[in-house]
């Protein structure tokens, strides 16, 4: 890691492991509304950010792969956090893991751009 984009890269990792770290908390001790919520609304999109944290160093073609590849990948977390844990499929719950996923897919391609624009 350059000493250039530490501040990039911190603050990234920073929100992926506060997002991980309360994920891990509401799902242990608090009661959620929905059962298994907290792992997809705030576990899927920590890791997400893990992995795109590690996607900044590789080069791709053009800008918006990046957001849809972490999208797919929040999508197939979702997936797979349903059939280890369980949760209810509504209209609202589908819905949010959508809007949840799109925006931890933008918030991944910001710092990328950023991580971008620091090393150039």
């Amino acid at each position: 890691m350059k000493r250039r984009n530490f501040g990039t890269n911190a603050l990234q990792l920073a929100m992926a492991f506060i997002l991980i770290f309360f994920g891990i908390i509401l799902q242990t001790s608090g009661k959620d509304t929905v059962k298994n919520i907290s792992l997809v609304l705030m576990l899927v999109p920590g890791i997400a950010m893990v992995i795109g944290f590690v996607m900044n160093y590789f080069t791709y073609p053009y800008y918006w792969s990046f957001p849809v590849i972490l999208f797919c990948f929040c999508a197939a977390c979702d997936v797979a956090v349903y059939f280890i844990a369980p949760f209810s499929l509504t209209t609202v719950s589908v819905v949010t893991m959508i809007v949840v996923d799109g925006l931890a897919a933008l918030m991944g391609t910001l710092f990328h751009l950023l991580h971008a624009d620091i090393i150039r």
